[in-house]
């Protein structure tokens, strides 16, 4: 006997077009609106997170409008610096490290208090390394990080 699998159908094939309303649909089980459209080839979705028809269409007008807003800063930024930027502000670097040497990473969000160990003892295999673990830190001027030789 064939086994059959009931899939449950995706969020986009639920939803609903408004007719007369460019890029405005709603969810069909669960009422939420949805803005949905196409720029540059790419299709943009948008939950609008009411099931109020007056507050989608103002929320799908203020999202329409930030989708053509480009920052002129970023649109001059390579894809090169844009990794640099990502990889440097959420992995520590270490540098000056004895190779062969333990070591313990450590973190602290209030110097003053001190720092707490953070995660296995590692062996550094080179003088410099980005810890291979990304953090998500809310605030990185206030996150602090540093290694400690472990036996």
């Amino acid at each position: 006997m064939a086994e059959t699998t009931n899939k449950r159908p995706s969020t986009r094939q639920l939803l609903d077009k408004i007719p007369n309303v460019p890029c405005l649909y709603r969810h069909s089980v669960n009422g939420t609106y949805y803005g949905i459209k196409k720029i540059a080839g790419k299709r943009k979705e948008h939950s609008l997170e009411t099931d109020d028809r007056k507050i989608a269409d103002r929320k799908l007008k203020a999202w329409i409008s930030n989708l053509d807003k480009i920052d002129s800063e970023a649109e001059k930024t390579t894809f090169a610096e844009l990794l640099k930027r990502f990889q440097l502000t959420r992995k520590p670097t270490f540098s000056n490290l004895a190779i062969g040497t333990n070591y313990v990473l450590q973190t602290s969000t209030n110097l003053a208090v001190g720092f707490t160990d953070y995660g296995s003892a590692f062996t550094a295999t080179n003088n410099s390394m980005v810890y291979p673990q990304y953090f998500d830190v809310a605030n990185w001027s206030q996150m602090f990080f540093r290694v400690r030789t472990s036996p």
